[in-house]
């Protein structure tokens, strides 16, 4: 950075005075003369502006009601001044020597280049004073200024840095001291060793951006409503490793993406720093000859990229609204509510950039209540920042400890319970339980985890009430606080029948008598009790021709294994869906047949006249059966009846095979029949 110092010559100070004659003369290196340095490399009427590389001096004359004050320019050579005070300014670096004539010269105030020396000479009744004097009030005055100001000598000051209406206050501060005092005051403008964070930002630059350890600076000229003439673009980073790409690009479009790209740097770990310390960002596109009035900067990481842009207003660079990337992310899907600047809360959803948030909004997010969950935020209120790490918030849930318990009831398929009842307990978040799996063993009972009565323990889930308490459901979805599991009970069958004597086996047609249809009917199924188990067998579609019987007499009688079943057993089993039963001794049973009770009653005897002989009838005899069969069904294989089928029974019981000659008629009051098969 260009910097320059304002002195007032006193080398080869030497004074001739002749107190006598006004027509003497004296050359000397004035100390009464006030010069003031403007050395800017930015331009006063700009603080955001680059001056050029050469220094730049001005000069303001001022005088009293009784003064006047003359100002001239000297040319690069030397010259003599005699009986005047000069006041003089450069624009070169080499010694100037001006003359001038003037009434008065004790008010004047030069301003000129450090560089350059001032050489005045004048009558000893003009000139008021040959000695430099330090103004303390100017001196104070001049540094409550805006511009840091630094005492350079007893009577000059050096302005760091100044803006056009600070230099013309501390001028117009010393043109009053100098009235006051007739002191000459010396005013120096300079530049300062510009640095941001530490960072030397070169000559001619301008810092356009400064955040989160990231300042980027152009060169050219801000003005009016543009910068012109930038031409090269840096960087610096601090503690910034996750940034690898920097650029300058015009506004954003309404797909917030650039048209134009005027400069870009990839930066790596590899990349080489310039002779500043920073990073260069080469031009990309010649920035146009009309400058820019907006343009945006854009920063990449490792994680996203960001655009903010800017506009020239009023020679100066103002940030547009700068859009902040904010996302919520969460271990759960859902949504979220949030707040900007205290407004009306929206909506947002987990995962999903926010929108129209702007850096330096406030932001508040507060998470949807998940049943069943607690959470906690990671950053739940903040600042929006240009940086999108700043602001991540990180909701993460966590399941609530919830409980349900159920009672476990243990029943037969005849409501008899047969065994204590238990208890399950469950957590809300727990797999799905199956209670069929590892049941209770209950001696004599079976569990048949197929039955249909069985589904709804096999699917038990602990969920959550409208309260978050625990509440437990079945396979159907139905609350529960109990259920009940539903055992068989064992059972060993056997087989048996018996029937009534009725003419007809069951052989397969091998002999005359018919084959019983009704065989079926005369199936029991007892278990090892003795109780009499019920089995619909014509439900079950059983025919005599699966094997079932087998026996060749219809006589009355025992046949032991007349009974098979065969391929007809397996629906007897299933058909049981009460029980567990198995059909003892493979399944055979006996088959009796018993006697047939009937009736036999005898009619139309016949009568005699005794005559001495014994005498013997066959009545009438007509059958009916006691079991219920009707009175006109045919009673099978019936004997053809003789006398010898007969007996006589006499009224006092006595009896006899024959009637005899008894005396009386009346001896034979009873028939008997004798068959009983």
């Amino acid at each position: 950075m260009a910097s320059s110092e304002s002195t007032s010559s006193a080398e080869s100070s030497t004074t001739t005075s002749n107190t006598s004659s006004a027509a003497s003369s004296t050359t000397a290196t004035s100390s009464t003369s006030a010069t003031v340095t403007s050395s800017v490399a930015k331009s006063i009427s700009s603080a955001a502006s680059s001056a050029t590389s050469s220094n730049v001096s001005s000069s303001v004359s001022a005088s009293s009601s009784s003064e006047t004050a003359s100002s001239t320019s000297a040319s690069a050579g030397s010259a003599t001044s005699s009986a005047t005070t000069t006041s003089s300014t450069s624009s070169n670096a080499s010694s100037a020597t001006s003359s001038s004539t003037a009434s008065a010269v004790d008010s004047s105030v030069a301003l000129s280049n450090s560089d350059s020396s001032s050489t005045s000479s004048g009558s000893e009744d003009e000139q008021q004073s040959s000695e430099s004097m330090t103004d303390s009030t100017a001196t104070s005055e001049i540094s409550s200024s805006a511009a840091a100001v630094t005492s350079v000598a007893d009577s000059s000051t050096t302005l760091v840095n100044p803006t056009s209406e600070e230099l013309d206050q501390a001028k117009q501060i010393a043109l009053t001291t100098y009235e006051e005092t007739k002191v000459a005051q010396t005013l120096a403008a300079v530049d300062a060793a510009s640095t941001v964070n530490g960072h030397t930002i070169p000559d001619g630059y301008t810092v356009v951006y400064n955040q989160d350890g990231i300042i980027m600076a152009v060169n050219g000229t801000i003005s009016g409503t543009a910068v012109t003439g930038v031409t090269s673009a840096i960087a610096y980073l601090d503690d910034r490793s996750d940034v690898t790409a920097l650029y300058i690009v015009s506004s954003m479009n309404g797909s917030n993406m650039p048209t134009k790209i005027y400069f870009q740097a990839t930066i790596s770990s590899t990349t080489e720093l310039n002779q500043y310390g920073g990073y260069d960002i080469p031009v990309k596109t010649t920035v146009p000859s009309g400058g820019l009035s907006t343009f945006a900067l854009g920063i990449k990481t490792t994680g996203s990229a960001s655009y903010f842009d800017y506009s020239i207003e009023d020679g100066a660079i103002v940030p547009s609204a700068e859009t902040a990337s904010v996302t919520v992310s969460s271990n759960q899907t859902g949504t979220f509510t949030y707040t900007v600047n205290g407004g009306t809360p929206e909506t947002g959803t987990y995962g999903n950039a926010l929108t129209d948030i702007k850096v330096g909004d406030a932001v508040v997010i507060t998470p949807g209540n998940i049943k069943g969950y607690t959470y906690t935020q990671s950053n739940g209120t903040f600042t929006a920042a240009s940086n999108p790490v700043a602001n991540g918030d990180e909701v993460t849930y966590t399941a609530a400890t919830a409980t349900a318990t159920i009672n476990v009831n243990y029943e037969d398929y005849f409501g008899n319970t047969i065994a204590t009842s238990t208890q399950y307990t469950g957590t809300y978040g727990d797999a799905v339980k199956n209670l069929t799996t590892g049941a209770l063993s209950v001696s004599g009972y079976k569990l048949n985890v197929a039955d249909a009565s069985n589904k709804p323990a096999t699917a038990v889930t602990i969920g959550l009430d409208a309260d978050g308490n625990g509440i437990a459901t079945d396979a159907n979805g139905t609350a529960v606080t109990s259920i009940t599991l539903y055992y068989r009970t064992d059972v060993t069958l056997t087989i048996s029948g018996s029937k009534v004597y009725n003419g007809m086996d069951n052989d397969g047609g091998m002999d005359s008598a018919a084959d019983d249809p009704n065989d079926l009917n005369n199936i029991v199924f007892t278990d090892q009790n003795g109780n009499v188990i019920p089995v619909d067998l014509a439900s079950l579609n059983v025919v005599s021709t699966e094997d079932v019987f087998y026996y060749d007499s219809p006589n009355v009688g025992t046949y032991p294994d007349a009974i098979g079943f065969g391929a007809a057993r397996a629906k007897i089993i299933s058909s049981l869906t009460k029980y567990n039963a198995t059909i003892a001794n493979s399944g055979a049973g006996d088959l009796t047949i018993t006697a047939a009770p009937i009736t036999a009653t005898i009619s139309n005897p016949t009568s005699v006249t005794y005559d001495g002989s014994s005498h013997t009838t066959v009545p009438t005899v007509t059958y009916t059966r006691d079991d219920g069969t009707p009175s006109d069904t045919p009673l099978p294989d019936m004997p053809s009846w003789t006398a010898d089928d007969f007996e006589y029974v006499s009224a006092d019981r006595t009896v006899s095979s024959s009637v005899t000659d008894a005396g009386t008629s009346t001896q034979c009051n009873f028939l008997r029949l004798v068959w009983q098969s």
